[in-house]
């Protein structure tokens, strides 16, 4: 038992994410969808999709630059689409911009081999 315990915590290091990094950036918009001027602060919403299979997945909320770095959970070899939407100072939020779609790089490993478990 403990030397299966043993092989499975050695190969933990196989399945880990790398440290990777998506930097989002984005334009302001300067009008509302009737024509007329913005008034007030905006804050955005930031969702994203992997490998354009899963459910959304809401990022984060009341960001308030124009520029967001995800850095949790990127998995090596994976796909994202990642889209920003904005809500106004009455709450109001606005349909999702373009989609920034990225593939995060590298190759990963190959499994471990020749397991070998004991029965004692």
């Amino acid at each position: 038992m403990r030397r299966l315990l043993l092989l499975c915590l050695l190969a933990l290091p196989c399945l880990a994410q790398a440290p990777h990094q998506v930097v989002l950036t984005w334009v302001a918009p300067t009008t509302n969808t009737d024509g007329s001027a913005i008034v007030g602060p905006l804050t955005y919403t930031i969702y994203q999709y992997v490998n354009a299979t899963e459910a959304t997945t809401k990022v984060v909320t009341g960001v308030t630059g124009l520029t967001y770095i995800v850095t949790g959970g990127l998995i090596t070899g994976a796909g994202y689409t990642f889209h920003v939407t904005c809500t106004n100072a009455q709450g109001l939020e606005s349909g999702a911009g373009n989609a920034a779609v990225v593939t995060i790089p590298g190759v990963a490993p190959n499994p471990p081999t020749n397991l070998v478990g004991t029965a004692t």
